[in-house]
């Protein structure tokens, strides 16, 4: 969510967390391409 908000860069983000920047961004991606489905009743 972090990520969405747009608040702090990839590389921020990603010292913060202990992550890659690519991996943040591949996760950003998946959330957007798939948050119908988190919405979906049932």
């Amino acid at each position: 969510m972090a990520a969405l908000s747009g608040e702090q860069t990839l590389a921020e983000l990603a010292s913060e967390y202990g992550e890659y920047p690519t991996m943040i961004s591949t996760w950003k991606q998946e959330l957007v391409r798939n948050a119908q489905d988190l919405f979906e009743v049932g």
